[in-house]
């Protein structure tokens, strides 16, 4: 019995994804969002990027997306997206590489008849993944 819990703990442990280290950090977008980023390092030698962006309000939920991904190593990632209209807006991103740091630069747009409301960051904001 006491062998069968070992060898499962070994086996569901080694299933479960081995966070190395992981760091979040945060900034406010022009037009009213709230943007979160966090980088891990995870098995493989990859790291994951998890970028949200929070409405302040119901009315002017974000439709499209287009944010650069640029790594402290030099590669970077454009990412386009296209939504349902959302206010809370999530995607998920994994590199190859093990980079010091990632910066997001970009906007998210709610596009409507009456014209589009962009909720921009003022800056790139980065996030240390070491």
């Amino acid at each position: 019995m006491f062998n069968q819990v070992i060898s499962a703990t070994l086996i569901i442990s080694f299933l479960l994804p081995q966070i190395i280290q992981a760091a979040i950090n945060q900034d406010t977008l022009k037009g009213g969002a709230l943007g979160i980023a966090q980088c891990q390092h995870i098995r493989g030698r990859k790291t994951k990027v998890i970028w949200r962006v929070i409405i302040n309000d119901p009315n002017i939920p974000i439709n499209a997306t287009h944010f650069r991904f640029q790594m402290s190593d030099g590669s970077a990632r454009d990412i386009y997206n296209a939504v349902a209209p959302t206010v809370d807006y999530q995607t998920t991103e994994v590199f190859d590489e093990l980079p010091n740091q990632v910066a997001i630069s970009g906007e998210a747009y709610s596009i409507r008849l009456s014209g589009t409301h962009r909720y921009s960051l003022r800056k790139p904001l980065t996030v240390q993944c070491d």
